[in-house]
């Protein structure tokens, strides 16, 4: 049902499977291989899941300050530091301590490029 939801929505229900885990009380998969890659899928899932917000509106829905180069950079390219993360996460109303796990993996096991399939973020829906 999950997967069907997530790509009627335009998303790929990899991004989501991280978020479905987490809410069974299961552990994240932290694969060294894909580390960063893993970190940024598990954000555009809650990107997804929040209709998909522009960075703008992001940075907006944030309680700490945060660019929208930033926004960016996470769904589709970069590993900032924690705090960073951590403002976009609970602006997407995920939950940071599930995520922190995938953030100190990527951090410890860089990629070297973002995501092939996601090197262009989609238009946001305003």
């Amino acid at each position: 049902m999950a997967e069907q939801l997530t790509t009627s929505c335009g998303g790929d229900p990899a991004e989501i499977r991280p978020l479905w885990e987490a809410a069974r009380g299961m552990r994240p998969r932290l694969l060294t291989d894909a580390a960063a890659a893993e970190l940024q899928a598990t954000v555009r899932g809650l990107h997804l899941a929040a209709q998909r917000p522009s960075p703008a509106r992001v940075c907006a829905m944030s309680p700490q300050t945060v660019v929208p180069e930033d926004v960016t950079a996470l769904l589709y390219g970069n590993t900032p530091d924690w705090p960073v993360v951590n403002a976009i996460v609970d602006a997407l109303r995920g939950r940071p301590e599930d995520i922190r796990p995938l953030w100190e993996h990527a951090r410890q096991h860089p990629c070297a490029h973002p995501h092939p399939l996601h090197t262009d973020p989609p238009v946001p829906h305003l």
